[in-house]
């Protein structure tokens, strides 16, 4: 089972599911559903800087905290850099081609493609795994029927 992996529990690492997770849903999403709605997936292709390392580093020097600030603002996307993607997709007419410089199959909408800085972008190779996508649902549909 592609899911039940029995590596040790680590925060990046559960990160890293969470966002396959929510790239196969996306995907299956579009597989039933693209044909009457419109299903964008958005990845900023970045860290976004929000200040909320502010904890982590309140218990170094103020000048220290102004170099890993220094630091973090040059390396790392801003809150309006990364939220433009999903803004693009959520009001664009046409998300798909607006940033493009090629098409790329999809209902002509965009609808079901992955997005990275306004631009849409191949899936990872993660996500085109079918044995991982169906050991997912399964999962998730066994969830969903303890839970009802």
């Amino acid at each position: 089972d592609p899911v039940a992996r029995p590596e040790p529990w680590s925060a990046s690492q559960a990160y890293a599911n969470s966002k396959l997770a929510v790239n196969l849903f996306a995907q299956q999403l579009e597989r039933d559903w693209g044909n009457r709605i419109q299903v964008y997936t958005v990845i900023t292709g970045g860290m976004v800087h929000t200040g909320l390392n502010r904890e982590l580093i309140s218990k170094y020097p103020l000048f220290v905290q102004s170099a890993i600030n220094q630091l973090c603002s040059g390396i790392l996307l801003t809150p309006h850099e990364g939220a433009q993607s999903a803004l693009h997709c959520a009001v664009s007419a046409n998300p798909q081609d607006a940033h493009a410089n090629t098409r790329k199959p999809g209902h002509g909408t965009g609808s079901g493609m992955l997005y990275r800085h306004c631009k849409p972008v191949n899936w990872p190779q993660s996500c085109l795994d079918p044995r991982m996508r169906a050991s997912l649902l399964q999962r998730f549909e066994a969830l969903i029927a303890r839970t009802t």
